[in-house]
């Protein structure tokens, strides 16, 4: 895959009050067609029809920090069913291109939950990406993708490279990056503060700069996927994201 043509998208949720199908029809409109969606997609069914032959999707799994839970959480057990059927139901109908999770934030010691937790996931009928968060190191990191990597095999297809997450963790994500090139898939990105990982789009100034980071991924061949996460608060970062969406696909042109 050449660079030009690598995908380009956001992460869909719902915003005030438009359900996340509504989002991905802006979306459209602004020609921005790959998006990763959350498990919000499936509180309104009857929205979902031909949404699959105007954008490529894939999805992302709870994650403790906004829906209270994740594969791992045993007393979620039931919200776990639920969405892991609604991934199999809708499946036929958006073939989602995959799904990625976070590690539960205590892997290191959570025992007999990542039996749980594997288990789980394996009942995800899409391919499995591994995300990167703010509280483990890399090296910790890239030790629980070869765990995983050994349970789950073919299921689990690579690494989400989050760099405001490596950012925030007190790592540099460059050497990381180098290290595990090969199993990096997607990279999430959005601009933080120093402290707070804000989902802001990226601006002049930021202590992350968009332009370093897309260089330094078109210098090594980089042939994943990007995709901002962004939650904007105002209509201001609404354009601002657009703006990130089109130096990035200028960028990749060039």
């Amino acid at each position: 895959m050449s660079f030009q043509k690598i995908p380009v998208g956001f992460t869909a949720d719902t915003y005030k009050k438009l359900p996340v199908a509504a989002v991905l029809k802006v979306f459209q409109l602004f020609g921005i067609r790959y998006a990763e969606v959350t498990t919000r997609i499936f509180r309104h069914p009857h929205l979902l029809k031909n949404i699959s032959r105007r954008s490529v999707l894939a999805i992302h799994l709870p994650i403790m920090g906004v829906f209270g839970y994740d594969f791992s959480t045993r007393n979620a057990f039931q919200n776990i069913q639920a969405d892991i059927k609604n991934l199999k139901h809708f499946f036929s109908q958006i073939p989602f291109h995959y799904a990625v999770f976070h590690p539960p934030k205590d892997f290191i010691s959570s025992g007999a939950n990542l039996d749980f937790f594997m288990n789980n996931l394996r009942q995800v009928p899409c391919p499995l990406i591994l995300e990167n968060t703010r509280y483990t190191s890399l090296d910790d990191f890239g030790m629980f993708y070869t765990v995983l990597k050994k349970s789950l095999g073919q299921n689990l297809t690579g690494i989400c490279l989050d760099i405001p997450h490596a950012f925030l963790s007190g790592e540099k994500w460059y050497p990381f990056y180098k290290k595990m090139q090969k199993e990096i898939r997607l990279v999430h990105l959005s601009s933080c503060s120093f402290e707070e990982d804000q989902h802001h789009p990226f601006r002049k100034k930021d202590v992350l700069s968009l332009k370093c980071i897309l260089s330094d991924l078109k210098r090594t061949g980089f042939k994943g996927i990007i995709n901002f996460e962004i939650n904007p608060s105002t209509p201001i970062m609404i354009w601002q994201m657009y703006v990130n969406y089109r130096k990035t696909r200028l960028f990749l042109s060039g």
